[in-house]
């Protein structure tokens, strides 16, 4: 275990795609990287989620005002983070 371990998080020899171990070129962190260097969203049909749009910068930094209740005439509250996924899909 510790072995495979350090083959994944130092060593860069394997990965993960849906919690299963692979080889590392194959790994969702590559998938990643090669958006983030093409500045692309990571391909939500690949993954099986309904297409989203992006959001811009400024709309999402509202969305999360509005979810922390940081917005004007809102009260600020603590939201869990599994949930701010959740609620930037609703609105």
């Amino acid at each position: 275990c510790h072995i495979v371990q350090l083959a994944i998080s130092q060593k860069q020899i394997l990965g993960y795609v849906d919690g299963c171990v692979v080889p590392h070129q194959r790994s969702e962190a590559v998938v990643k990287q090669q958006c983030a260097m093409l500045q692309r969203p990571v391909g939500a049909a690949e993954r099986g989620a309904p297409g989203l749009p992006v959001a811009s910068l400024e709309a999402a930094r509202e969305c999360l005002r509005a979810i922390l209740g940081l917005a004007p005439a809102c009260e600020p509250r603590e939201v869990p983070l599994p949930n701010v996924k959740r609620l930037f899909r609703s609105q």
